[in-house]
């Protein structure tokens, strides 16, 4: 069985079958082969590893690699953009450790929920959801020198920005100004732009418009609502704004998009 979930940020994979693929690389993305039961054969850069339940290798963009399992094995696989590694470690994604360490278990229960929840399609639990992952990755993921990637410090700075993600959230679809999140933070504003984007991988301003474009998709597959009363409806100054951040993010009209996704 293969399970698979995609975004345009990451892919959360899992083989719970006889599997082999072929030696390649991901350009611009970090992969984290995470076996879960039985042995994983790896291939990575011509060397040869049999990985146990819990024992994890990181593939960097331009490592070659391969792997296969057996039909009684398991493997989860987590693809993550490279940009958003780099800013979740600072811009230090060299001192990430290739070997790394994981709780088989608990990775399972993780992947089981973050599926679910990408699975009810509902655009702001999935950015959430995506959030989530990356943030575990965050503080799972060792480095090969800790006292010099400057990693954010778990604690009080998080609980202040998962209620900036809250608020966001809640107010996507009005004006939001930077003083008001950076307030909620607790942080000045500069401070604050900096703590958002290492927590996010995008600015606040970034992030908002993103979640804009998802909920507007949503109305263009699943309603008739024109073009203008959607660019209202989700706090854009007027429809040629909302036209062009479509355009930037999706790579074609929201007329082609609807048009396309409708199969007309």
């Amino acid at each position: 069985m293969k399970m698979e979930i995609t975004t345009e940020r990451l892919e959360l994979i899992r083989y719970d079958e006889e599997f082999v693929n072929t030696p390649h690389v991901h350009e611009d993305w970090y992969q984290i082969t995470i076996p879960i039961r039985g042995t994983c054969v790896l291939t990575q850069q011509n060397r040869t590893y049999r990985l146990k339940p819990g024992s994890s290798l990181l593939q960097r963009p331009s490592d070659v690699h391969h792997f296969h399992i057996g039909a009684n094995d398991g493997v989860i696989i987590i693809k993550v953009q490279q940009s958003l590694i780099s800013s979740r470690f600072d811009g230090r994604a060299a001192d990430i450790a290739p070997k790394q360490q994981f709780d088989p278990r608990e990775v399972a229960e993780r992947f089981r929920s973050w599926t679910s929840a990408f699975c009810m399609h509902d655009v702001q639990n999935s950015i959430s959801t995506e959030s989530e992952v990356l943030h575990y990755l965050r503080g799972s993921l060792k480095t090969t020198s800790p006292a010099e990637t400057g990693l954010p410090v778990q604690g009080s700075a998080d609980t202040q920005i998962a209620g900036v993600f809250a608020y966001i959230h809640e107010h996507y679809t009005t004006p939001i100004a930077i003083d008001t999140l950076a307030s909620i933070a607790l942080q000045s504003r500069f401070h604050f732009i900096r703590t958002f984007k290492q927590a996010a991988g995008l600015t606040p301003y970034q992030y908002i418009l993103q979640l804009r474009v998802e909920a507007a998709k949503k109305q263009l597959r699943q309603t008739a609502a024109t073009i203008t009363s959607i660019s209202a409806s989700l706090g854009f100054s007027c429809a040629s704004q909302f036209y062009r951040a479509f355009v930037k993010a999706v790579g074609m009209t929201p007329v082609q998009y609807r048009h396309r996704w409708n199969g007309s």
